[in-house]
């Protein structure tokens, strides 16, 4: 009976171990099947980086097909290992059912360039391999300022269609002759 006491108490003390605290779990709420703090995304093709979204949070759909990152949602987007565009806006929202990406509120694109391109919000239409802005755009380049009701940024055909009240004003290199 002591010898059975004894094997009790040694399993007891190895079940009831210190553990190292891991990771406090994600919060749920009633509208998200997931709420985490502090994300960062990196998304790569073939090895190579594509993509970095770092945001404050992230809540993800309780059908999972949602995944929204707000609080200060930035990214780095890459083009053959090198960054191409820095993207701001007040949320992100990945649609995980057809990869369509919707950025709304203060959206901000800048380049290593210098040109900076704000909107109050855009969609990336994977489909169509089409990136819309359809409330309005501006863009700044160093004499250059351009804005449209509209603009639709067709990647499979390298063009980009500015809709509605387009203005381009523009400084030519040693003024007006």
């Amino acid at each position: 009976m002591l010898v059975a006491a004894a094997i009790g108490l040694l399993l007891a003390r190895q079940a009831w171990r210190v553990r190292p605290v891991s990771p406090p779990t994600p919060t749920v709420s009633l509208s998200a099947a997931a709420d985490v703090h502090g994300a960062t995304l990196v998304l790569r093709h073939q090895g190579q980086k594509r993509a970095e979204v770092h945001a404050g949070r992230v809540e993800v759909s309780r059908d999972l097909r949602f995944a929204t990152f707000k609080d200060g949602p930035r990214a780095t987007l890459y083009d053959r290992g090198r960054v191409a565009l820095h993207v701001r806006a007040d949320e992100f929202v990945v649609d995980r059912q057809t990869n369509n990406l919707k950025a709304r509120g203060h959206l901000v694109l800048t380049s290593p360039q210098g040109f900076q391109l704000t909107a109050p919000e855009a969609v990336w239409v994977t489909a169509q391999q089409q990136l819309v802005f359809p409330a309005g755009i501006e863009v700044r380049a160093k004499d250059t300022v351009i804005q449209a009701a509209r603009l639709v940024v067709d990647v499979g055909l390298q063009s980009l269609l500015l809709e509605g009240g387009v203005d381009i004003t523009f400084r030519l290199a040693g003024g007006i002759p």
